[in-house]
Parts: structure tokens; sequence; C-alpha cells
């Protein structure tokens, strides 16, 4: 398959079980722990919690991985996250490890 821009994608995943394997690894480092029976609603919220709390720790691991910006919903104040766009509703920062 095609690489994707972004650390998490949910269109087109491929089926094959080594793709899952790692996909499942990704929404695990952004979202929390994953299982194919904690996806959809019932995890969006704890997912959308965990996310918005990820800690410097998690935030370096990301960068190791290749993220370069993450977008939230609300202003961090970080020394290694640089923000670089805003609107009423998103904040997106390029993450500086």
């Amino acid at each position: 398959g095609s690489e994707r821009s972004v650390y998490v994608d949910y269109k087109s995943v491929d089926p094959k079980a080594d793709f899952v394997q790692e996909w499942g690894q990704r929404i695990a480092d952004v979202y929390g722990s994953w299982s194919k029976n904690t996806v959809g609603f019932k995890f969006y919220s704890t997912a959308d919690n965990y996310y918005h709390s990820l800690s410097n720790q998690d935030l370096a691991y990301l960068h190791s991985k290749g993220v370069s910006h993450a977008l939230f919903k609300q202003k961090k104040t970080n020394e290694n996250l640089k923000l670089i766009y805003q609107d009423k509703k998103n904040f997106v920062y390029a993450l500086n490890y």
C-alpha cells in the first residue's frame, strides 16, 4: 500500500494482518489502548481525553516515529510545541524534539 501523510488514518485501511497490527499500535500510541472491541463511538470520549493529555514523553515518542505536527482543540503550553496555526476551534503545533 501507499504511505499516508498522517500517523493514524481511518480511510482505506489495508486488511492485511501485519498492516492492521501496525495500525492498531498507532491508534494505541495516539489514543490509548486499542482493541477491535474498543473502537467506535463508545471509545471516542476516552480516546479524546487521552489524546489531549499526551505527556511530553508521549509526544517525543510520536516525534521519533515521524510525527511532525499535532492538531488539538485547546491551547497547549509546552516548550517542545510551536504553535503554527490557530482558529476558533483548532490549534496546530509543530513538534520540536
